[in-house]
C-alpha cells in the first residue's frame, strides 16, 4: 500500500501569502490581459485577416512585376507631397507592395501613411491611415495591433504593458505553485489539478477550468509574458538581464551621420542582395536620421519571421556600403535570445502550428482573465452571506 504523508506545515506557511498575491495581482491585471489575449488571438493571423477584410488593397495582377524604382515613382508622382520611407514586399497573404510614406513638408502632414501598389501594373490600389480608429475594415487590424502593443496611448502604454508583463511572469510561477498538492505522493495528488471534473456546481466547474486551463497552457503563457517584457521594456529591463548572463553583440551606430543624398531603395536592395544572395528582400526601411537602409532578407518560401526572423542588412545611405549583417550564423547566444522574442510572441517562429498555438493561448488568457475575477466574486459573495447568517 502506498503511504500518503502530509507535507510539513512549515513548508506551506507561505501559501496564504501566495494565495493573496495571486488573487490581487490577477484582479489588477485581468482587464489588460483580457484585451491583450483577445487581440493577440486575432493578430496571430493579422496579414491573412487584413487581406480578407480589404481585398481591394491586396490584389495583384498576373504578369512580370515592374522595377521597384518605377513603383516608388508611381506613388510619389501620384502625390508629390509624399515620400516613401518603407517598402513591404508581397507575401503569400497579400499580393501588393505596402509602402509607408511621410510628408515632405513637416508643416503639412499627410492624411494617410500607407499606400498599396499593384506590383505588375503599378496601379495605386488604395491608401490608409494606419493610425486611424477603430473598427472600419481598412483600419481594424492596425488598430488592434496598436491596442495590443501600446493600448493606443504610445510609449506610456508600452510601459503599462511592460509592468503588466513583469507581474504576469511572476504570477505565472505563483499560480503554478498553488496547484501543487499538500500531500504525497506528489504526482498522484497533483493529477486531479489537470482535469475538469463533471459537476452540476457552476463554481466547481469554473474553478477547474481556471486551474486546469492555466496548467495546460502554462509554458505558453510564461513565454508570452516574458516575451511581452522583451517587446515593451527591452532596453530598460530585458536587455540588461540577458547581457548579465549571456554574451550579446555590442550595439553600435550603423552609420555616423545622416546622408543628404541617399542612394535610393533599388540601389540599397542590390547591395543587400549581393551580401545575402541566397535570400530575397522582404522589407526595406529607410532610417533617415541614422543615414541607413535596413533591409530584411528572408529565405524563399518561408515566412519573414519564421525561425529567428530574417537576416538584417544595414546599408549606408550615402555610399551603399554594407555596414552590418545580423544573421543566424553571426549571432551570439544573447543575440539569439533577443531575436527569438518577437517570433515567439507573435507565433511566427514555427509557421502555422505556432500561430495556432498563440491564437489558442490568447483565448486561454482571456478565459483565465474572466474566470479568475468571477471565482473571487463568488467567494466574496459567499463569505458575505455566511457573515450575515452568523
Amino acid at each position: 500500500m502506498t503511504r500518503t504523508a502530509a507535507i510539513s506545515p512549515k513548508r506551506w506557511a507561505v501559501r496564504p501569502l501566495l494565495v493573496l498575491a495571486h488573487r490581487w495581482v490577477g484582479l489588477l491585471l485581468a482587464g489588460v490581459l483580457l484585451i491583450c489575449g483577445l487581440t493577440g488571438s486575432v493578430l496571430a493571423f493579422d496579414d491573412d485577416l487584413d487581406a480578407w477584410l480589404n481585398p481591394q488593397l491586396f490584389r495583384a495582377s498576373s504578369g512580370a512585376p515592374l522595377a521597384l524604382d518605377r513603383l516608388i515613382d508611381r506613388v510619389e508622382v501620384n502625390d508629390p507631397t509624399a515620400r516613401v520611407m518603407r517598402v513591404g514586399f508581397p507575401t503569400p497573404a497579400r499580393g501588393s507592395f505596402v509602402m509607408s510614406v511621410t510628408s515632405r513638408d513637416p508643416a503639412a502632414p499627410l492624411r494617410y501613411d500607407q499606400v498599396f501598389v499593384d506590383p505588375v501594373s503599378g496601379e495605386v490600389l488604395g491608401r490608409r491611415d494606419s493610425a486611424g480608429c477603430c473598427f472600419a475594415a481598412p483600419v481594424l487590424i492596425p488598430f488592434l495591433f496598436r491596442l495590443h502593443s501600446t493600448l493606443t496611448i504610445g510609449r506610456a502604454g508600452e510601459w503599462v504593458l511592460g509592468i503588466v508583463a513583469l507581474l504576469w511572469s511572476v504570477d505565472c510561477v505563483v499560480g503554478l505553485c498553488l496547484t501543487f498538492p499538500r500531500s504525497r505522493p506528489f504526482l498522484r495528488h497533483w493529477r486531479p489539478a489537470w482535469k475538469i471534473k463533471p459537476s452540476r456546481n457552476t463554481f466547481r466547474v469554473t474553478f477547474d477550468i481556471h486551474r486546469a486551463g492555466g496548467l495546460w497552457c502554462w509554458i505558453l503563457l510564461l513565454i508570452l509574458a516574458v516575451s511581452g517584457i522583451a517587446l515593451t521594456l527591452q532596453t530598460e529591463v530585458f536587455l540588461p538581464v540577458v547581457q548579465s548572463v549571456l554574451p550579446v553583440t555590442p550595439d553600435r551606430e550603423a552609420s555616423p551621420t545622416p546622408s543628404p543624398e541617399p542612394i535610393g531603395f533599388p540601389a540599397a536592395l542590390v547591395r543587400a542582395t549581393e551580401a545575402r544572395p541566397e535570400k530575397q528582400p522582404a522589407d526595406a526601411h529607410y532610417l533617415a536620421g541614422a543615414g541607413v537602409y535596413l533591409i530584411a532578407m528572408a529565405s524563399p518560401g518561408r515566412g519573414v519571421w519564421t525561425g529567428l526572423g530574417p537576416d538584417m542588412v544595414w546599408v549606408a545611405a550615402g555610399d551603399g556600403r554594407v555596414l552590418r549583417i545580423d544573421s543566424d550564423g553571426r549571432r551570439l547566444a544573447g543575440d539569439v535570445v533577443l531575436a527569438a522574442q518577437y517570433p515567439l510572441h507573435s507565433g511566427r517562429i514555427a509557421g502555422l502550428p505556432s500561430r495556432l498555438l498563440v491564437c489558442i493561448s490568447g483565448l486561454g488568457v482571456a478565459v483565465l482573465s474572466l474566470t479568475g475575477p468571477w471565482i473571487w466574486w463568488r467567494k466574496r459573495t459567499a463569505a458575505a452571506t455566511a457573515r450575515r447568517i452568523a
